[in-house]
């Protein structure tokens, strides 16, 4: 590519400010871009992203692009964020110089641990003159944080004292963030342009590579690396690993926060109903247009953020973000030998524990139902009862992880390896898995309880170590200790040591769900009534069975039914559908003869949807339309050449009665 369209250094970074609500960060942002100083109800929510504003000179008349991202200071936003955090990217946090409580240690720790060795600037915004630095130690601070604050700045953003110095350094470091030094193909540079000029708020993946081609990317691997690339410094957002999420580019970031946004802000979602909502809360919140045909997509957005997960049958979904935080009424940990474990953290990022709650929901008791802010309940039926809570150990953050039960063992296994795969995903991230001594005086309570650094345990287990209890002094037996909590791939002294791969625990089965995509003319209207009746009774009894129907009922291709699709859609959904329902009377429309075609040619392509059509075989309207007439006549023509020939009914009930024992043959 470098050599078909030239060369280009890709001058622009995503430029990430933090701090606590009130403390300026707008305020930087738009004296960075030359805006009027925020009034109070400009005050940001979420995420506000300005995109391609703030530019500079450098170097051989080249221009260089800062996208800036501006948070929400207010706490109940803080865990969303971090999923915009990024490595290479310039991290600025403003805090109020005369705020003795600020946290700096949670920010500088936030962006240490998710900018993987990006620089930060520190501004000390002085709202009135003579405050100064405050109680800021800045040598405690560099000490604690050397890699990470490069620069602090005393500064004034009202009567801009200090700005210019701040600004100049800003620039600086931004050109030292190390993909601004890499050479692209200079197409690349023409693509972003072209996509950072429309005016949609998504593109298809088609479009998109629609776009890179007409700019001499024809390859679709090239244009993929490209889109990554984009997604990591801002410009768009493209999740690739996501089968939903990869057939479109979200052009406008903020669009889709915002997005998420609305069900945080919800107030039926987040007061009365505690974090639950359904599909008619999500067909409320993203009434817009703009929302309307990417609700699907919006949803698997949340849950690729882990912010949701869904209850069985996919119809209730759940963001914990929005849970009580206090424990269920009622439910108490049953009086029961039980293993526990404490994992203690250095830094705890504030979306972890939202992100095990969705990674093991399959688990959590009481239909997914028994978590709190602060705790879940896994369940495996007949085998192992975990609860998992918040804590603190020592003064530190922790997790407290207790289970029960004949495969108490299998649990605490599966519930540490989700932790650590949630911790691979935080590359710096510091965690101690202690595990409590079992030593007579610490079971008893005779002395204080000691606890053991599992590496530590693990160490002096491979290479042949004793050990003894730093409160009791007794002689601990680490095989013994680590058999009794855990299971393991092989547990020998002498020996490298691994949990098992795989625990062995086969979980109730998923909900199988048949797909019934109904299409009709709006003639039909008792007829598909007493279907989707027929088919909850059914569905009640499935349950049992761990099946679901799901049941899409179109009228002249639009969706009337209660999920939350769009009438746009209808080609997606006949290409998901395992049975595929016709009716027709007296005609046939466009778009009801346009399923049809569709169900059909991917019949004849992969042998599925199984198709039916059913005729309706009573007298025609007298005042039938000449052109309704043709539309029948033509359609069943269509069929007889086919020789696809349909099956007649006089009555509802006969109709139902014929699609439920068709319905059973399939399941």
């Amino acid at each position: 590519q470098k050599e078909k369209s030239g060369e280009k250094l890709l001058l622009e970074a995503k430029l990430i400010l933090l701090g606590d609500g009130r403390a300026g960060k707008t305020s930087l942002a738009n004296r960075l871009l030359k805006k009027p100083l925020p009034t109070e109800k400009d005050r940001t929510e979420g995420v506000d992203i300005i995109i391609g504003k703030y530019e500079f000179p450098v170097a051989n008349n080249e221009v260089f692009k800062l996208h800036i991202w501006d948070f929400a200071g207010q706490d109940k936003y803080k865990p969303l964020h971090q999923f915009f955090y990024t490595e290479s990217s310039l991290y600025v946090m403003v805090a109020d110089s005369g705020n003795p409580k600020t946290d700096f240690d949670d920010w500088m720790q936030t962006a240490e641990l998710f900018g993987e060795g990006s620089p930060m600037v520190l501004v000390l915004n002085e709202f009135k003159e003579g405050m100064g630095r405050g109680s800021f130690d800045e040598g405690h601070w560099r000490k604690q944080f050397p890699n990470l604050l490069k620069e602090v700045f005393l500064v004034n953003l009202g009567t801009k004292k200090n700005f210019k110095e701040l600004e100049h350094h800003i620039r600086l470091l931004a050109q030292t963030l190390p993909h601004t030094q890499h050479i692209y193909p200079k197409n690349w540079a023409d693509i972003r342009s072209e996509l950072e000029s429309r005016e949609e708020q998504y593109i298809s993946l088609k479009e998109y590579f629609g776009i890179c081609e007409g700019h001499g990317l024809p390859e679709e691997n090239s244009a993929l690396i490209l889109s990554s690339v984009l997604h990591k410094i801002g410009v768009c957002l493209h999740y690739q690993k996501n089968p939903l999420l990869e057939q479109f580019i979200i052009l406008k970031n903020e669009w889709a926060t915002e997005a998420v946004y609305k069900i945080l802000k919800d107030k039926e979602v987040g007061e009365n109903k505690c974090g639950f909502f359904n599909h008619a809360d999500l067909e409320r919140i993203w009434s817009e247009k703009e929302y309307r045909y990417m609700r699907p997509q919006l949803l698997a957005l949340m849950q690729q953020f882990k912010m949701a997960y869904p209850l069985p049958g996919n119809q209730e979904f759940v963001t914990p973000y929005l849970l009580p935080i206090g424990r269920k009424a009622g439910w108490e940990w049953p009086e029961a030998e039980a293993l526990e474990l404490y994992i203690e953290y250095d830094f705890l990022p504030k979306a972890l524990f939202t992100q095990f709650i969705v990674s093991r929901h399959k688990d959590i008791d009481e239909g997914r139902t028994l978590v709190w802010r602060n705790g879940v309940v896994l369940r495996w039926p007949g085998e192992a009862l975990a609860e998992i809570t918040r804590s603190k150990l020592q003064g530190k953050n922790a997790f407290y992880i207790r289970s029960q039960g004949r495969n108490r063992k299998g649990m605490m296994t599966v519930v540490l390896k989700t932790f650590r795969e949630l911790h691979a995903e935080y590359k710096g991230i510091k965690t101690k898995e202690k595990v409590p001594c079992n030593c007579a005086g610490c079971k008893s309570g005779e002395n204080n309880q000691h606890y053991y650094d599992y590496k530590n345990l693990k160490k002096r287990l491979e290479h042949n170590r004793s050990l003894d209890c730093d409160e009791s002094f007794a002689e601990i037996n680490i095989l013994q200790l680590l058999e009794n909590y855990f299971i393991f791939e092989k547990i020998q002294r002498g020996r490298p040591l691994t949990l098992k791969e795989k625990v062995e625990y086969t979980p109730p089965p998923e909900t199988k769900t048949l797909k019934l995509f109904l299409a009709s003319s709006a003639e039909l209207k008792e007829e598909r009534n007493e279907i989707e009746i027929a088919i909850g009774r059914k569905n009640k009894i499935l349950r049992k069975q761990n099946i679901f129907i799901d049941l899409m009922i179109w009228e002249d291709g639009k969706f009337i039914g209660n999920s939350f699709r769009s009438q746009d859609n209808y080609n997606l959904e006949i290409d998901e559908c395992d049975y595929f329902v016709l009716l027709f009377y007296s005609k046939v429309g466009k778009f009801t003869k346009e399923e049809y075609e569709r169900a059909k040619k991917r019949f004849d392509e992969n042998g599925v949807p199984r198709i039916k059509i059913y005729q309706k075989n009573i007298d025609l309207p007298a005042d039938l339309s000449r052109r309704d007439f043709n539309s029948r006549k033509d359609f069943m023509d269509e069929l007889n050449e086919e020789e696809h020939f349909p099956e007649k009914y006089k009555n509802t009930d006969g109709l139902v009665r014929s699609l439920e024992k068709d319905i059973d043959k399939l399941l």
